[in-house]
Parts: structure tokens; C-alpha cells; sequence
């Protein structure tokens, strides 16, 4: 996309203040207005007489009817933004014409340019020095100039940062015939809220928590059990991998999830699902013609995140070998999690893994008898050449020399290798492991070093990568060199994992229990209520509705590095029952004691920066937001879930983003959303982007954009909308991370925070439940008020509405806390309703 590259070039290219009004117009505004927002000149016209003087651009549509006037004033300083918006010169907002007017410069500038539009019958008008813009509406009926919303481009790095929103609403066409500015600067609009957020100004808020009592003998054990199994942890492999499954929509009770599996983009690209098979069968198959026939090969192992593509790659080329490969394949893994941060340390460090994981003989370090026989075709060669004039010592001397020479070039070295493992039946096949752990300038390097790899050698190189990687790979066009197909790796069946796993090291309990001390835990460990712990975090997986179990399998949405995360935080949280677990053989968590640990497993209080589980219910865009955008784009993309037999469950984004702004105005609120939602894994996109966005490097050397194309709603998102996002546990911790748009709200917050402290301190858990649940019914009513009034402005239907089900489906949980307070607490009944006052 030239004109994002055009825009940040301008931001980087002018810095200063130092050209007149002219060369400004010249060098910067002409720029934007014909090369950034794609303004034809044929619609442009400059210094155009009015009847008080003249205007410097009027920009017309087809028809020649005026859209917009400008007026531009020198570079720099001529006029100074407002504090409060200048400090952000990333950000466009809105902000009143009347507040931008305390600036004397603007007030002069807007009176100007609004007079020319009142003579011309121009709506829109726009002020501007080159760095920053000043659009609005120069009359609009009913309304005074001052009371009139004005869009602010602070700075030329929000030309760029915001590229597409404003893209959105400046460039020709959106201006011309969408309205798309029209609607943010109409009533529905609404400037820029003020927010305040309650855990900015509570005091110790990020306190760390302590880990439950068990966590010292449990933590290390959950580092060895359920983290990736390690290469050389060849009895962890055995017993505990778990094969790929390939499904694509599995029943859950009465609901329907999507589970990990090709999506169509991958499949229209020839990509091919590797089934439930020991050998890994399409991919398999593909390697094993490939050294059938001596061919070289480029083939592709992609998958999600977590889905195990390291683990897979080693234990099918060291652990659990298919026949060809036990037979005829040399098999070597480049693994560049380590691998130097430049392109030509990423080449050398491939070339050096590779020699050394090929000379398994030690011939390099053999005598030099032995490297002669490795380099015998050169040898041959200098015979009748560099070592024809001597003979005798001399010849012995020389030939060393050239010996030692030759073994410095890697690719020589490399193929004398492959021919030495030939000669013993052996076919070189190399796997490129982990590139997508580095940037994408350097990822394009593997790709093009794997090409080279196999063009060289003659060799058969797999290269393992994230899908969204992929996606960029291919639209960026490295990959349209190779003619070959994907072969897409589905995550396991997560309870299997965990089963698995957790039978393993209660089986390695006893052992150690029995003598066989391999285990690294303190001497102390009281061993029988550790195995007691873990056989009942066992008993959690056979019961299919148990909470512990539904939320790792739908909330890692399928990635299985982030399951096993998410559960060494539940054995080590301080908001683990540990102790209730062991001594209860038939304890069954409940639905706040799986929240708790999962979203805040070290800390006191909630945070979305430092949680794995996000807040939905956010207000991500002070300017034009909402706090249901998030929830209402759960909503629509949760009916378009029923289709998931066939797959038409992906919505197409631009489709998504139009709705939002002509029914809600608020189009940058829902991309900010899908960007939130696609890095935590609540929706995934087609082409596996975990980005909105994404910045790479064209052919061309340019800066361009890749958007995620359509989505759709994964098991995460479908159960943190469906449960999580209306339990008690969940809206009571994000009720202070949220940004309110009431100060009293906030204050009363801020003030029953450090009552609820007080109340922890003493102990008084009757007390601190009935603090929690007024707060969060607070939240709610302020909620439910908000809604309400935006319902009122913008005119959607009640069915749309969010908060009628948050606050059903939380009275309902009220119950079942009230039922658990009252059997744990005994006799000493909460009276629930004492602390209403604090938010009177």
C-alpha cells in the first residue's frame, strides 16, 4: 500500500518548523492530500477567489460539488494544540470547536475558513500547518460553531500510526460518498469521554499474592510435567505426547465449539491437514517420495500457536521413526530459537548445525588421512593439478594445505557429508525449527536459506512456522518461489494431555516415594498429600462439565503451551483451595475458584495488561467508544457460530467494521477490539493473523500492511461470552481495571477498595462478599444506565442490548454464591445489602 508508506515517510521526513507557507503547502499538505488520501487533482483546487479573500484548497467530488476547504498556514508553529490533546500525538480525537479556540491562532483560523464555507455553501472545513489538522463541520443546523466536534490529527506520526481509521473518512472516495466523518462528527460522536480508572489510584493494587502452601513442593514438578516436553526427555515423550486430532467441530454438552483445524484460506492455498496418524501421514508421505526419487523438496509444517510443532517435528525424527525414515533418512532439526539476530549470522548459524549435526562420525576431527578420503574428488582433481610439481614430503604438505582449505567451505563440506551418509543408504532431510521466533525480515532470510539448503544439497528442508506467519510469508511473496504444498498440524485433545501428564507424575510420586529418588523436590515433601493433590487435579479431567476441565480446554483455544501455562498457575495460585482439595476425596472446584487463578494467579486485583484473559468489557477508545463494543462483537460473531458444520462461521471484517459505524459511529472502537480479541484468542482470523494488523516489507522495499481478511469466534471467545463474562468472579475483579465514565463511581470505588483491604487483613470474609457483590452490582446499574442512554441516542433495538443478560445471568451466579457463603461461612449468614450505602 503506497500511500501507508507515503504517510510514514512524511512523518519521519519533516520534523522541524522551518518552511514558510508555501513550501508547506508544497511539500507536505499537496503530499497528503494527492498521495496519502488519494485526492485526484482534477478535483483540487487551489488559492480559489471567494468573496473575502481567497482559499487555498477546495476539494470537490465527481460532480464538482465542494466537499471540503482548507486552510493552510506555515509549518510548525503557527498554531499550538491544547495540552491535553498535543500530549498525545499518536492519537486522533474529537474534541469541541469551542475548546480548540482557546488557542487565539485556531480561533482565527477556524472564523476564516468557516466564512469561506458559508460563502461557497461547503460544509466541511479544515484547518492545518502541515503537522496537524483541525477538521469539522463549518454550520450545521440548530447548532452553534463552538459547540460543533472537530476531528484532531495531532502530528504527521498519527497520519501513520492511525493510517486506516483516517484513511477511512479523509481519503477521496470515503469523503466524497460514505459519510464516514459525517457520522463522527454528528451526534452519534461523542467526543472524548474522560475516564477514570479505579486501579490507577488505588494504593498497592498490583500487590504480589502469595502462592498457595503447597506451591513450593508442586511448582517444581509443574515445571518438569507441564511445560514443553524437552528433546532429551525421552521417557516424557513416550509416555506422554499426544497425537494431533485433526477435528474440526467437537460437541461440548449441549454446545457446539470450534475445534483447531485447517481453515479455508489453507486449504484454497493446498495446504493439507495432518491426520490422526502415528506417522504424520500426508507429510510423511511427501518426505519419503522425495528421497524415494533423490529430489530436493521445500515443504511447509505450519500450525497455531502451542499446537506443538516442535514437539511433533522431534519425535518424528528421533523418538518414533516411520519406517522410511528408520531406513533411509539422515534426519537433522536447525532449531533458531538461539540463532544470531542477523541475516549472516542466521546463515552461518544454519551451516554450522548443520555440518555438526551431520559429521556424527567425527570425521572433521579425524586424522587427516580420513579428510582425504571425505574430500577424495577434489584430491583427485589437484592430483593432475596444484599437486603435480611435488612429490614426497612437499606433496604431503601441500596436500594438508588444500585439506585444511577445503574443509573451511561449508557447502562443500556439507555435500561430502551427505555423500558419506549416502554411501550407508542415508537421505539428508533438515527441518528449519522455531523461525517464526524471529522477525519477519528474518524469517524471509530462513526461507530463502532453506531454498538454497535444497537446492544445494539436493535435500528434502521442512520449515515449522506459526500460521499467521505463513499468511505474511505468502502475501509478501517469499514463499511464491517454492512449488509446494502446507501441510497444517492440529492441536491435540487437551484432556488427553493433561491425563496423561498428570498419570505420568503420579506414577514418578510413587516411585520416588518408594526409593527411586529422581524427582527434584525437597526432602520434606510430604509425598502423600502431593499425590493426593494430583490425583485430584486427576479427577477434575473424567468429568466433562467440570469447570477446571472446560476452562482449559476452551480458553487455551487449542493451544497447548498456553493450557499447561494456564495450569501451573492453578497449582501454585494463592486462590487455589490446595488444602481443601487433599483433604476432600470428593471435592469438585467450582467456577471462581478456576476464574481466580486463571486470570489474577499471583497478584490481588486484576489487570488486563498482566492477565492471559482480557476485559471485554473495556472501554478501548476514549474518543468514540463504548464499553459493549467488545461484547456486542462477541455477540455477532457468536450467531454466526450455529454454521460451524460448514465453516461460513467467518465474518469478513471490513463487513464487521462497517456495521459498527453506521449503527454505532464507532468503527476505530471495533478495530481496537479485534486487535485485542485476535492476540488473546477470543476470535481467529482466516488467515491466521493474531493481529488486526500486521507491518512488513514488500518486494519493492516498502512498508506495507496486511489486515486480518474475516474471523470468526473460537471456543474461547464463545465461553468467556457465554459464562465467564457474567459471572460474579469475573465482573467483580474487572469492575476496577474498567475505565469509568462516572468520578463519583470511581471515588466510591477508589474508597471501598481500601475497606475491602482492611476487611482481608482481618480476615472477615462475610464482610469483604458483601462489599464484592454491591461493587459489582454498581458496576452493573452504571452499566445498564450507560447502555441505556446510548440506546436512546443511537436507536438500536432492545435485542441488541448487553447489560439485560449481564445483569439476569450475575443475579443467577448470586444465588450459588450465596448458597456457598452460607454452607462455608456456617451459621454466620451474610446479610447481603449492608454496604449499599457506598455508592449512594
Amino acid at each position: 500500500m503506497k500511500t501507508y508508506a507515503r504517510a510514514k515517510k512524511l512523518s519521519s521526513q519533516f520534523t522541524g518548523d522551518t518552511l514558510n507557507e508555501a513550501d508547506t503547502r508544497h511539500q507536505i499538505i499537496d503530499c497528503i492530500l494527492h498521495e496519502v488520501w488519494s485526492w485526484p487533482k482534477s478535483n483540487t483546487k487551489c488559492e480559489e477567489h471567494v468573496k473575502t479573500g481567497y482559499a487555498d484548497y477546495i476539494l470537490s467530488d465527481s460532480k464538482g460539488n465542494p466537499i471540503i476547504v482548507v486552510e493552510a498556514k506555515k509549518e510548525g508553529n503557527h498554531f499550538k494544540l491544547p495540552r491535553a490533546i498535543a500530549s498525545k500525538p499518536s492519537d486522533f480525537q474529537t474534541a469541541k470547536i469551542g475548546v480548540l479556540s482557546s488557542v487565539k491562532e485556531i480561533k482565527e483560523a477556524v472564523a476564516q475558513v468557516a466564512g469561506y464555507c458559508l460563502q461557497i455553501g461547503c460544509e466541511l472545513a479544515a484547518i492545518t500547518n502541515g503537522h496537524s489538522f483541525v477538521i469539522f463541520k463549518a454550520f450545521t443546523r440548530g447548532s452553534k460553531l463552538e459547540d460543533s466536534l472537530a476531528l484532531v490529527i495531532p502530528s504527521l506520526d498519527c497520519l501513520h500510526q492511525s493510517f486506516t481509521e483516517l484513511d477511512d473518512m479523509l481519503s477521496y472516495l470515503p469523503l466524497s460518498k460514505s459519510g464516514n466523518l459525517e457520522r463522527l462528527l454528528s451526534k452519534k460522536g461523542k467526543g472524548p469521554t474522560e475516564l477514570f480508572y479505579p486501579k490507577n489510584s488505588i494504593p498497592h493494587y498490583d500487590n504480589p499474592l502469595n502462592k498457595n502452601d503447597f506451591a513450593k513442593f508442586t511448582e517444581p514438578l509443574a515445571k518438569v510435567f507441564f511445560q514443553d516436553i524437552s528433546p532429551t526427555d525421552k521417557e516424557l515423550m513416550e509416555k506422554c505426547y499426544v497425537y494431533s486430532t485433526g477435528s474440526e467441530v467437537v460437541e461440548h454438552e449441549l454446545k457446539k465449539d470450534i475445534k483447531d483445524s485447517i481453515t479455508p484460506f489453507f486449504e484454497q492455498d493446498g495446504g493439507k491437514e495432518i491426520q490422526k496418524l502415528r506417522d504424520g501421514s500426508y507429510l510423511t508421505a511427501r518426505i519419503a517420495q522425495s528421497i524415494q526419487h533423490n529430489t530436493n523438496d521445500v515443504v511447509i509444517l505450519y500450525g497455531g500457536k502451542g499446537a506443538g510443532k516442535s514437539t511433533f517435528l522431534r519425535r518424528l525424527f528421533y523418538f518414533e521413526q516411520p519406517t522410511e525414515f528408520r531406513m533411509y533418512a539422515f534426519p537433522v532439526i536447525v532449531d533458531f530459537l538461539q540463532a544470531p539476530q542477523t541475516a549472516t549470522g542466521i546463515a552461518r548459524y544454519a551451516w554450522d548445525q548443520l555440518i555438526k549435526s551431520l559429521d556424527q562420525d567425527n570425521i572433521l576431527e579425524s586424522p587427516i588421512e580420513e579428510l582425504a578420503k571425505l574430500f577424495k574428488d577434489r584430491l583427485d582433481v589437484s592430483a593432475s593439478q596444484e599437486l603435480a610439481a611435488f612429490d614426497g614430503k612437499d606433496f604431503e604438505v601441500k596436500r594438508n594445505e588444500l585439506l585444511c582449505k577445503w574443509k573451511e567451505d561449508d557447502k562443500y563440506v556439507s555435500k561430502c557429508l551427505i555423500d558419506y551418509w549416502k554411501e550407508k543408504d542415508k537421505c539428508l532431510v533438515v527441518a528449519f525449527d522455531n523461525t517464526d521466533q524471529l522477525s519477519p525480515q528474518l524469517q524471509d532470510t530462513c526461507f530463502l536459506l532453506a531454498q538454497n539448503f535444497s537446492q544445494t544439497l539436493g535435500s528434502t528442508i521442512i520449515i515449522s512456522m506459526r500460521e499467521e506467519r505463513y499468511c505474511r510469508a505468502r502475501t509478501n511473496g517469499v514463499l511464491d518461489a517454492y512449488h509446494n504444498s502446507g501441510f497444517h498440524l492440529s492441536s491435540p485433545n487437551l484432556t488427553m494431555v493433561f491425563e496423561k501428564r498428570l498419570k505420568f507424575l503420579i506414577s514418578q510420586l510413587w516411585k520416588h516415594k518408594k526409593g527411586d529418588k529422581k524427582l527434584k523436590i525437597p526432602d520434606d515433601a510430604p509425598l502423600d498429600d502431593i499425590i493426593k493433590f494430583f490425583n485430584q487435579c486427576l479427577r477434575q479431567f473424567k468429568n466433562s462439565s467440570n469447570p477446571l476441565r472446560v476452562f482449559l480446554a476452551r480458553c487455551a483455544h487449542d493451544n497447548v503451551r498456553q493450557a499447561l501455562l494456564f495450569f501451573r498457575q492453578f497449582t501454585t495460585s494463592g486462590y487455589t483451595h490446595a488444602r481443601d482439595l487433599i483433604n476432600n476425596p470428593h471435592w469438585t472446584v467450582s467456577d471462581h475458584q478456576v476464574i481466580k487463578p486463571m486470570m489474577v494467579p499471583e497478584r490481588h486485583n486484576y489487570n488486563e495488561n498482566k492477565s492471559l484473559i482480557p476485559n471485554v468489557i473495556q472501554y478501548r477508545n476514549a474518543a468514540n467508544g463504548s464499553y459493549f463494543t467488545g461484547m456486542r462483537l462477541l455477540a455477532l460473531l457468536k450467531k454466526d457460530l450455529k454454521t460451524t458444520p460448514d465453516r461460513t462461521s467467518f465474518r469478513d471484517v471490513v463487513s464487521i467494521c462497517d456495521d459498527f459505524e453506521s449503527k454505532f459511529g464507532m468503527r476505530s472502537d471495533v478495530e481496537q477490539s479485534l486487535d485485542v480479541f485476535l492476540r488473546n484468542g477470543l476470535i481467529e482470523s482466516n488467515n491466521r493473523l493474531d493481529t488486526y494488523k500486521v507491518e512488513f516489507e514488500n518486494n519493492e522495499g516498502n512498508k506495507d500492511l496486511v489486515y486480518a481478511d474475516e474471523v470468526r469466534l473460537t471456543s474461547f471467545g464463545s465461553y468467556l461470552y457465554e459464562f465467564m463474562s457474567v459471572a460474579f468472579a469475573y465482573l467483580d475483579l474487572v469492575s476496577l481495571d474498567t475505565g469509568l465514565t462516572s468520578e463519583s463511581l470511581y471515588n466510591s470505588f477508589c474508597e471501598g477498595a481500601e475497606k475491602e483491604r482492611g476487611l482481608a487483613k482481618d480476615g472477615n470474609r462475610k464482610e469483604r462478599l458483601e462489599y464484592r457483590i454491591q461493587r459489582t452490582r454498581a458496576f452493573i446499574e452504571h452499566l445498564k444506565t450507560e447502555e441505556e442512554s446510548e440506546q436512546e441516542e443511537l436507536g438500536f433495538t432492545l435485542e441488541e442490548m448487553v447489560t439485560p443478560r449481564i445483569a439476569e445471568k450475575f443475579e443467577e451466579d448470586i444465588l450459588r454464591v450465596e448458597k456457598s457463603a452460607k454452607r462455608n461461612f456456617k451459621n454466620d449468614e451474610p446479610k447481603f445489602g449492608s454496604m449499599e450505602h457506598l455508592w449512594e
